[in-house]
């Protein structure tokens, strides 16, 4: 009885080591092109509604700068002229206390707006991104505004 124990517990290491690492699986809800070589990108790492913070940060050919992770985002806009990031949520951002804006990047400055929705929260803007039949797992200039 023990060695059969034994065996599956041996069973069931050797196939969770051969299953994918899904903690780092970005599902991207939305992707801003600032220039050719720098990006925002808006992911969340869980369909678990509630669970997993959103993801906003900069990417660049050399490196990825988180600028926040909260819950709650609804959106993000971008105003290049400005050299502005807008980021709307339902509530206050957390680690952010009272402030409503954070520098990021070179010269960019992130405005917070805390009047967002819940119908525009990542979880429901996956569900729109799959109806256009878009592949999430990479970054995308879709837009999931709608």
């Amino acid at each position: 009885m023990r060695v059969v124990l034994l065996i599956i517990i041996c069973l069931l290491f050797h196939l969770s080591s051969c299953l994918p690492n899904i903690a780092d699986k970005k599902i991207y809800i939305k992707c801003l092109q600032i220039d050719s070589a720098n990006r925002i990108d808006w992911y969340i790492t869980s369909l678990i509604g509630g669970f997993s913070r959103s993801t906003i940060l900069l990417a660049t050919k050399s490196k990825e700068e988180v600028i926040i992770k909260s819950h709650g985002i609804t959106n993000i806009n971008i105003d290049r002229g400005k050299r502005l990031l807008f980021i709307e949520s339902t509530d206050e951002l957390e680690n952010f206390g009272d402030t409503d804006s954070l520098n990021f990047g070179t010269d960019y400055k992130a405005i917070f707006n805390t009047k967002g929705f819940y119908m525009n929260d990542a979880e429901s803007r996956y569900s729109r991104l799959q109806i256009q039949k878009i592949n999430s797992s990479v970054p995308h200039n879709v837009n999931s505004d709608f």
